[in-house]
């Protein structure tokens, strides 16, 4: 299972007010011709899964770009089998965001990024078919597998949903657009992917139930190929000992516990059959790109991969035998082939692959989970904490930590005299955290209200980016009612709690984007972010700097900072790149400065730490014009992670 859910039921739902009527797919197109037109990749994506599900009542707007530069890459449409109309405008909340995006205008709402588009184009169309007959023909939210949860963890923090999100769209795009003839490394990340054990919650239950279906009709044995090893698992079954032994699917193998007892006795020869028939079934039945049943990832990947075979087919299914029998497999038993042509015009592609070999990839899965996975260590001893002490004293280098020196952010709130729904008690915070949150929030928000009083000429438009549950958006959109506040946020569920409590306090001033940071493109005069992961933090100051917008941030998780080519890299500043540090050197203090829980005893040493991470931050906005302070949030006990950057922007003002 590639992402880990907390809860049940009711948690996992959107809380949108699903309104056919009154929601808009917005869609780039290129050029429009006779009976065709002209499309990006990820436009011919969403417009392939509506087809796929027969959601015949989208409405999709498509609104006319310029193909960049760097990858021009376009498909042609066939007019005709699809319903769209062209815009020439976008709304403004749209033109925030980069498209695909969904528009709830009724709900202050819009959703960016492939995946959460396509999630939810499945969910309207359910929605739509619930009162149907084709509901009981057409159950498309099957497709979103276990508890809904398929493509839900957002790119930045799963490494399947960007595959399927960002790399092999890209892969394909740059595949066509090259004159080289390479095959995309992303095709053999997808070979080993499924090559690999499927990770499912359930597999025990579903080798029963294939058991089940294979006495039921013993013509049939597609279901569960066991090699062998029928008679342990009807052992393993018939003693109705389901859960009695924990076992974990990993990098091809089984981990139990050998010494469990099965009725009293040891069953250690039983397990070891129990584990090669688990074995075998995980190996099996990876038939489809995260295990045995078809979930939109698939409908996802379809067209990419698709698009590539019919220009290729012979070379492709020559070096990657299992996607060749994905695609095969799809092409059978759904009605994936026929949607695809009927909506694309074939392309040429007259280059030779007949000698190029697929490239060579780590035999893993593509879930961060997957134990296989290769990871970086980075050394935080002591010796490697006392070379970077001796760095700092030779680098001349300043901390900037004010301390209580600060300008901004002493005042305090009476929550008693704020509405219920403000407070964070309204966002089912644990007793023991809303004390410490309450502490956070004033330590954020009083230098922002400060900041707000002060942009007289011009509308107040604040982001909160990793907005979460809505805490600190909600609680500004009320202190400071000129603003309007933006809350971008890459967790569905985490927005719907915002959103159900704006909602309900009746607050007009606000708008919810279920977007990464990088999808964000809108203009603002205030960015802020409270516990921002890692390289987040420096993503947000980097937004503020692109607008020249004042920046008030608490920064978190420093080890989980990481570079991203051609928009972060570290260390931050030129003053600091100068002193010869390197990216590694950095990475390796953010895991340092993590070190600053009270009960350890390095919980000082930590500190130092984030504060050198963070005046090179500092460091990086006055590069940029900014008055940068760093501070901290009192009580310290507010939260181990307790640093605050105020940065206001001080060249060209008027100019932004």
């Amino acid at each position: 299972m590639p992402h880990k859910r907390r809860g049940k039921g009711k948690s996992h739902q959107t809380k949108l007010l699903f309104q056919p009527d009154n929601s808009f797919l917005y869609l780039e197109y290129f050029q429009e011709l006779n009976e065709t037109i002209r499309v990006p990749l990820h436009t011919f994506i969403s417009v392939f899964v509506i087809k796929y599900i027969q959601a015949e009542d989208i409405k999709v707007r498509l609104y006319k770009t310029i193909p960049p530069r760097d990858n021009p890459f376009s498909v042609e449409l066939k007019q005709s089998n699809f319903n769209y109309e062209l815009c020439e405008t976008l709304p403004e909340a749209v033109n925030r965001v980069r498209l695909p995006c969904w528009y709830l205008p009724s709900q202050l709402t819009c959703l960016a990024g492939l995946c959460s588009v396509v999630r939810y184009i499945v969910k309207l169309t359910n929605f739509a078919h619930q009162q149907t007959q084709e509901f009981k023909e057409n159950k498309c939210i099957e497709l979103l597998g276990h508890m809904y949860s398929c493509l839900s963890a957002p790119a930045e923090v799963s490494t399947w949903t960007k595959f399927c999100e960002v790399e092999l769209p890209a892969a394909c795009q740059t595949f066509f657009s090259s004159d080289e003839s390479v095959l995309p490394e992303e095709l053999s990340k997808f070979e080993a992917h499924l090559n690999q054990p499927i990770r499912i919650h359930n597999v025990r239950k579903r080798m029963q139930d294939a058991k089940g279906k294979e006495n039921a009709n013993p013509q049939t044995n597609e279901s569960i190929k066991t090699n062998g090893q029928t008679e342990a698992i009807e052992t393993y079954i018939t003693n109705g000992q389901t859960e009695a032994i924990e076992t974990y699917i990993t990098n091809g193998q089984t981990e139990t516990n050998e010494n469990m007892k099965i009725n009293g006795h040891n069953e250690t020869n039983g397990n070891s059959k129990l584990n090669d028939s688990i074995q075998s079934y995980a190996k099996d039945n990876h038939i489809y790109a995260e295990g045995p049943d078809l979930l939109i990832s698939d409908i996802l990947l379809y067209p990419c991969v698709a698009t590539i075979i019919q220009a290729q087919d012979s070379c492709l299914r020559q070096e990657f035998p299992l996607i060749a029998r994905w695609y095969d497999r799809i092409n059978k038993e759904t009605r994936a082939l026929s949607t695809f042509q009927d909506l694309l015009c074939p392309l040429e592609d007259n280059r030779n692959f007949d000698s190029v070999k697929a490239m060579k990839v780590p035999d893993e899965s593509l879930y961060k989970c997957d134990p296989s996975r290769e990871t970086t260590r980075f050394c935080t001893n002591q010796i490697a904490a006392d070379k970077y002490f001796e760095w700092w004293e030779k680098s001349e280098l300043k901390n900037v930590q004010m301390y209580e020196k600060a300008e901004y952010g002493k005042e305090k709130f009476d929550w008693n005299e704020l509405p219920m729904l403000i407070h964070p008690q309204a966002g089912n915070l644990p007793a023991d955290r809303l004390e410490r949150k309450c502490q956070q929030l004033e330590g954020l928000a009083a230098p922002i209200v400060h900041l707000a009083a002060k942009q007289t000429e011009q509308e107040t438009v604040i982001v909160d980016f990793c907005s979460g549950g809505g805490h600190l958006g909600l609680l500004l959109a009320y202190l400071i009612p000129k603003a309007i506040v933006h809350m971008v946020e890459n967790k569905e569920e985490s927005l719907a709690r915002a959103r159900e409590r704006g909602t309900e306090l009746g607050l007009t001033n606000v708008w919810y984007y279920q977007s990464n940071i990088h999808y964000y493109q809108g203009s603002f005069t205030i960015g802020t972010s409270l516990h921002a992961c890692g390289v987040a933090t420096d993503l947000v100051i980097q937004k503020c700097v692109d607008q020249s917008a004042d920046c008030v941030t608490c920064p978190c998780c420093y080890g989980a900072v990481q570079s991203i080519p051609g928009t972060i890299a570290y260390p931050r500043s030129q003053a600091y790149k100068q002193s010869g540090l390197s990216e590694e050197d950095c990475i390796t203090m953010g895991h340092m400065a993590d070190q600053t829980e009270k009960a350890s005893r390095k919980c000082e040493q930590g500190e130092i730490f984030m504060d050198i991470v963070d005046s090179d931050r500092c460091a990086h906005l006055q590069e940029h014009g900014y008055v940068a302070e760093l501070s901290k949030i009192y009580p310290l006990s507010c939260s181990p992670k307790h640093n605050r950057i105020v940065a206001t922007f001080s060249f060209n003002k008027t100019d932004k």
